[in-house]
């Protein structure tokens, strides 16, 4: 790391007050398990994030608050490249699927890096996020990330209109599949371990969430 970068490491986590220390909070801060929610000045932007070393770590923004995840272990990133796979093979010429990271940009104070996304090809922006509404997003929970994939996150896709929403509990293993109904998401499918998860919507795929962490 060189020392310019060293410097500016130090002072974003002065300036913004990353915590990733479950369970405690402080002033103008809050945590979630290992998702942590730090309190700036101003709004946090795109360019901010933009501008920081790499660290491993996924940073997202829900309207200027930052979130802050961990490197995930070896299971969620086996269950995100198996179904990243599947859905690629499964998509239509018309889609395209791509796993984290890769950002679905709302605004420059708003973006979302999903495990898994699929959008129309033709939104496809080669040297930038996705800034079109994805037709599926998906998360990988983990036990720091579950409640906040089926709160926070869920509130926040459906208030930006994807209309498909799928979360992957690779310890159960377990997939549940949302599907946009009016302002809110509505359980369509829910599949546990062997049995065969299967859905039409937005094409036709099927898997066993077991599948997804076998061997």
């Amino acid at each position: 790391m060189t020392e310019a970068a060293s410097v500016w490491r130090l002072r974003w986590r002065v300036t913004w007050r990353v915590t990733l220390q479950p369970g405690r909070s402080s002033q103008g801060a809050g945590s979630l398990g290992s998702v942590s929610i730090a309190s700036h000045p101003g709004p946090t932007t795109w360019d901010d994030i933009q501008a920081m070393p790499e660290d491993g770590r996924r940073y997202e923004s829900f309207a200027g608050v930052l979130t802050v995840t961990p490197s995930p272990n070896g299971r969620h990133q086996l269950a995100v490249g198996r179904l990243y796979r599947l859905l690629d093979d499964a998509a239509p010429a018309s889609l395209r699927a791509l796993p984290a990271p890769y950002d679905w940009w709302i605004s420059a104070t708003e973006w979302y890096e999903p495990d898994v996304v699929v959008f129309h090809r033709d939104d496809f922006d080669p040297g930038g996020p996705l800034r079109a509404t994805p037709l599926l997003v998906v998360e990988v929970s983990s036990r720091s990330t579950r409640l906040h994939d089926l709160n926070a996150k869920l509130a926040a896709y459906a208030a930006n209109r994807c209309p498909h929403y799928w979360v992957v509990d690779p310890d159960e293993p377990s997939v549940v599949a949302f599907r946009l109904a009016g302002a809110h998401y509505e359980e369509a499918v829910r599949t546990v371990g062997d049995a065969h998860f299967e859905v039409s919507e937005p094409f036709s795929v099927g898997f066993s969430p077991a599948q997804l962490v076998a061997g």
